[in-house]
């Protein structure tokens, strides 16, 4: 991706698509491999099973709190 997230934006909604976080573009651009969960007990699994480098996590995720997360 040599453009920028305002351009990759413009771009996905010219095609009718939902852009992605500008973080994920960001880390998604530098080479990282990128997964997500959208509540607390999937970000567990995936930490568990993927063993990720780095984890983002919300404060207010659904089901199980970043914070509770964490200390999993």
């Amino acid at each position: 991706m040599s453009f920028t997230y305002s351009e990759y934006c413009r771009r996905m909604r010219s095609q009718g698509k939902r852009p992605i976080s500008e973080e994920e573009f960001n880390l998604k651009k530098e080479g990282y491999n990128v997964l997500k969960a959208y509540d607390g007990i999937t970000a567990v699994d995936i930490a568990v099973n993927e063993k990720p480098d780095l984890m983002l996590l919300d404060v207010m995720i659904p089901r199980l709190d970043g914070i509770s997360v964490c200390k999993k």
